[in-house]
């Protein structure tokens, strides 16, 4: 049968061996330590002669990071740091987020919050001081001077709540003047920046240790006064020892410390916290006097002891006759007498007792 197709349209294939495939370099120890590879996104450096102690970075020069950190936060918890993958998930639980964030911790109890959306930024720095795993987590906005150190905090945000804003103070500069009266003025929530709640004023500002905390404050307004009312959502209590706001007391690192001879090491061994163990007496004569009333009586007499324990010639007893021991006396028990029943039970099994059947 001829083919359909003229074998012109098929060319021969080729009797030519491939050409050899080129050996990758062979992957030396030496190559990979000293030859990095680079990162996915490019980080050059460059060498430059510091002519100016100390360097100074102006504004151009924290330009690119203002752009990189602008949707972050700098938040930290009153009291001790709390664990990292603890937080996270409180976090997660409590903030219901349309993009991603990323958790990032400094150093001396920080936190660097690093958000993609402006929203989640917005909702979780308007939220005020929140409350994760049981302790306030206090947030700021992160600022291109910020360190990282407890004692460089002085101040603390708080949110505060203007009751009964007249309108004609609702604007910035009535706000401004009214929060300057407790702190520094910071920000407002989307809802008083709106004016779509009127009932109060949502301001947060910034306090010291020195914050009195004012809960009314008088003014006038074309010379009738009123009477403005002030709630504040937390308060922070200030330490003992120094009086700062953003450590407790026990964490205070000028409290004074405890003599030696205060504290006393715990005591070693069985733990006092149990009851202790009752002390069993072991010897089996529960009750003495009994047992000596038995033994008395089992003698005849009481045991008279002399005084004089050896005797001389003049006192020294008449020898007297031995008493022969009594032999043991046998009791018997009487016989037991049965009472016959006048109409026995049958025994059906004896073969040769003779019972009757009545029909």
């Amino acid at each position: 049968m001829a083919s359909p197709f003229p074998s012109s349209d098929f060319p021969p294939l080729s009797t030519a061996p491939p050409p050899p495939v080129p050996a990758s370099p062979a992957l030396n120890w030496s190559n990979a330590v000293s030859t990095p590879r680079p990162p996915e996104k490019a980080f050059s450096l460059s060498s430059s002669v510091p002519a100016d102690d100390p360097l100074d970075f102006t504004e151009t020069h924290v330009t690119a990071a203002k752009e990189e950190w602008s949707l972050s936060l700098v938040g930290y918890s009153i009291g001790r740091r709390p664990f990292y993958e603890s937080l996270l998930s409180a976090i997660r639980k409590s903030w219901k987020l349309k993009g991603m964030m990323q958790l990032l911790s400094l150093s001396d109890g920080f936190f660097m919050l690093k958000f993609s959306s402006p929203e989640d930024y917005e909702m979780a720095l308007s939220g005020g001081v929140w409350f994760f795993l049981g302790k306030p987590f206090v947030l700021q906005k992160w600022v291109p001077n910020f360190k990282a150190k407890r004692e460089e905090f002085s101040s603390s945000p708080i949110w505060l709540k203007i009751m009964d804003l007249p309108l004609p103070c609702w604007t910035p500069e009535g706000i401004s003047r009214i929060a300057s009266k407790i702190g520094v003025p910071l920000a407002v929530d989307n809802l008083t920046a709106e004016k779509t709640r009127l009932t109060y004023a949502r301001v947060c500002v910034q306090v010291t240790k020195d914050c009195l905390y004012p809960e009314d404050i008088n003014i006038t307004i074309l010379g009738e006064p009123f009477t403005l009312k002030i709630q504040y959502e937390w308060k922070p209590i200030p330490c003992e020892h120094c009086h700062s706001i953003v450590h407790p007391s026990d964490l205070c690192p000028s409290r004074p410390q405890p003599t030696n001879d205060s504290t006393q090491a715990p005591p070693r061994g069985r733990s006092t916290s149990r009851k202790p163990h009752r002390s069993f007496n072991r010897t089996f004569n529960r009750n003495p006097k009994q047992n000596q009333q038995l033994n008395s009586a089992r003698t005849g007499s009481s045991a008279n002891y002399p005084n004089n324990l050896i005797p001389s010639s003049s006192t020294a007893p008449a020898p007297q006759a031995v008493e022969k021991p009594n032999p043991p006396v046998l009791e018997t028990l009487p016989p037991t007498t049965f009472h016959s029943n006048s109409n026995p039970i049958p025994n059906l099994n004896s073969p040769t007792e003779v019972f009757f059947i009545l029909l």
